[in-house]
Formats: C-alpha cells, sequence, structure tokens
C-alpha cells in the first residue's frame, strides 16, 4: 500500500495524496509565485562555461499533469510561464515536455501531478540522446 507523510499527515490512498498536490502542493508554489529574475542571468553563466569548456547545454522543461498544469491558468501565471519560456530559449537548447501532450494527458504516466514515472522519464531521455523529438519540443 502507498504510504507518503508530509506534516504528521499519513496519505495511505494514492487519489488522496494526487488531489493533496493538486490543491494544496500547486497553491502553495504559485500563489506565492515571483518571476525568478536571478535565475536567467545564473543560467547566462553556466551557459558561458559551457560554451568556454566545450560542454553542450540542453535544459529540460520537466512535464506536469494536466491538472497541476491548469493551476498556472487558475492563478493567472500563462504570461508569466511563457516570459520564463522566451527567456531561456535565448540561453540555449531547452527541451519542453510541459505543455498538452500525451505525457499530461496521461494520468498514468505520474507517480503524482508533478513527477513522471520511470517508463516516461526514459521515453524523455531517450528523445533527448537520440535527438529524435517524438512528444519533446525545442522551444
Amino acid at each position: 500500500m502507498l504510504k507518503r507523510e508530509l506534516n504528521g499527515k499519513s496519505f495511505k490512498d494514492k487519489k488522496i495524496w494526487w488531489q493533496y498536490n493538486i490543491s494544496t502542493v500547486a497553491k502553495n508554489q504559485y500563489s506565492k509565485y515571483k518571476y525568478p529574475k536571478k535565475l536567467i542571468p545564473r543560467l547566462k553563466e553556466v551557459n558561458e562555461y559551457c560554451i568556454e569548456n566545450n560542454i553542450n547545454l540542453t535544459l529540460l522543461n520537466v512535464p506536469h499533469h494536466q491538472e497541476f498544469r491548469q493551476r498556472v491558468t487558475d492563478f493567472n501565471l500563462i504570461d508569466e510561464e511563457n516570459r520564463f519560456k522566451e527567456e531561456i530559449k535565448e540561453i540555449g537548447t531547452v527541451i519542453d515536455y510541459d505543455f498538452p501532450n500525451s505525457i499530461t494527458n496521461c494520468r498514468h504516466c505520474f507517480t503524482d501531478p508533478i513527477h513522471t514515472n520511470d517508463s516516461v522519464s526514459l521515453i524523455m531521455v531517450k528523445e533527448i540522446f537520440n535527438d529524435s523529438l517524438v512528444i519533446g519540443k525545442k522551444l
């Protein structure tokens, strides 16, 4: 039986854990959201280091289940998300999986709304390392 605990609360039922993530975790994350303005310069530094050291940098925007993604809309953060995606694609190669697709629309592809299961993670790894994007897309 699945058993998860958070702040002393036990979540034995996967449905309850799932809903907790959709309601509470998403609210905690998105209601306090501030644009990560310090992150972009740091990512640019990392990219410069990679260029200087002949390292190929690929940034990955991981998928979230559609129910969790809906919370971005609920908290009026679509423009912020689009802004972030536009900025990070200027840094280097970005592969995006966090948009409506066969992964984000599949509940069984996730252990909870923000973590894909191992088989989906393997699909993403194969796409990236084979340079053959089927589900993911380059920004």
